[in-house]
């Protein structure tokens, strides 16, 4: 009988331990991933245009007894308004969008928006030294679509002026968590139902169903596909760069009678047609009325927009009386936008100087604030400033 060499048994046990060593580490790169449970089950899950940014969120997002979502201050912060802003002098949030600006006080159950008050289910409120917003009850404001899907604990948000297009489920699928056939399956969907379709390529489409789970499924095993809606955009925009001329006129100078007459090379003029009221609480004078509308007239026949002037005739302390108030500077919004929709004008020149420094977050507020009611209107914002003055 053959001796059987130990050392070659001893060998082939170490080849074989390191091969199935080799296989462990392999599957623990390539396909264990694929298993890998990477969901939030303890708390609400936040989808935002089909992303899930509960990870991120600074507070969780919590559902009162009315069943209204709550979501807070610094999270609308940092998905929806970089400028929203607790105001103390009047115990409310001021939260801006491309179109509305809306206000909230705190436990008060109504908000208005662009000046328009609503009542609403839930208020604002403070808690735990944090503030938090009624979002379910924001959609106008944001413009968007909350739905919360009980069966997955999660809320879906979805923004109204997005590109969504929907397919059918051409048989029963598996949607995967990764484009792999192999990956963990993270829903089940019937044949016929519908799903959002995210992204596509060849082979795979990022989807998301109706119980809010995101996923991959087969390009080829999706059929019926869809545009709900299409892609918004508000176009205030110039087809060329800006070229404007600033024509001054006061109370004391009448409007330049342009008839006849065409200036070579801009596109926009700006009449200095609106001036604060000296210490008039957001009251303006209107130089437009004297020769304006003849003004306007010359200019749209000869292919220019209007950014009508609005400014501050270097009045500070006027200035400073309406910038660190709110309601003087929705009052002063309000009175622009009465004027610029009453001349049909294409856009406002905000011309603000000799401010005092300590007024530039205030000055910035009121931009933020006038600008998405322009914009509700079309109309372009161009913006003045002075050169600082390098002194010390």
């Amino acid at each position: 009988m053959k001796k059987i060499d130990k050392s070659n048994t001893k060998f082939i046990r170490n080849i074989i331990i390191s091969l199935i060593a080799l296989a462990i580490v392999t599957f623990i790169l390539t396909v264990a991933p694929n298993y890998t449970r990477n969901e939030i089950t303890d708390k609400i899950n936040l989808i935002i245009n089909n992303n899930n940014v509960t990870s991120v969120l600074k507070k969780d997002v919590f559902i009162n007894e009315k069943g209204v979502i709550y979501l807070s201050k610094q999270d609308l912060a940092n998905f929806f308004d970089a400028y929203i802003y607790y105001d103390e002098k009047y115990d409310q949030i001021i939260t801006t969008s491309d179109t509305k600006v809306a206000t909230l006080k705190i436990d008060e159950k109504s908000m208005t928006v662009n000046s328009v008050k609503q009542n609403i289910y839930s208020s604002a409120i403070k808690k735990d030294e944090t503030y938090y917003l009624p979002f379910s009850e924001m959609n106008e404001v944001y413009n968007i679509e909350i739905e919360h899907i009980e069966k997955t604990n999660k809320v879906i948000v979805t923004s109204l002026n997005r590109k969504l297009e929907k397919a059918d489920a051409a048989k029963n699928l598996s949607i995967k968590w990764k484009e792999d056939n192999f990956s963990r399956t993270v829903d089940k969907v019937k044949k016929g139902e519908k799903v959002v379709l995210i992204s596509e390529d060849e082979e795979w489409a990022k989807v998301r169903t109706e119980n809010g789970n995101i996923g991959y499924v087969k390009n080829k095993n999706l059929a019926n596909k869809i545009v709900v809606r299409d892609e918004f955009k508000i176009n205030t925009k110039l087809d060329s760069k800006v070229s404007i001329v600033w024509d001054y006129y006061s109370e004391y100078v009448s409007a330049p009678n342009r008839t006849n007459e065409k200036i070579q090379g801009i596109n926009v003029v700006s009449p200095s047609f609106f001036i604060l009221e000296r210490l008039g609480k957001g009251e303006i004078v209107d130089n437009a009325k004297r020769g304006g509308q003849e003004y306007i007239k010359w200019a749209k026949q000869n292919g220019y927009k209007v950014w009508a002037m609005f400014s501050n005739d270097s009045m500070i302390q006027t200035t400073h009386e309406i910038l660190t108030d709110y309601k003087l500077r929705e009052k002063t919004i309000n009175n622009i936008i009465d004027l610029a929709t009453k001349y049909k004008v294409d856009g406002i020149n905000l011309d603000f100087e000799n401010m005092y420094e300590a007024d530039k977050d205030y000055y910035t507020r009121f931009v933020a604030e006038l600008y998405p009611r322009l914009r509700e209107y079309g109309m372009n914002l161009s913006v003045d400033v002075t050169a600082p003055d390098r002194k010390s």
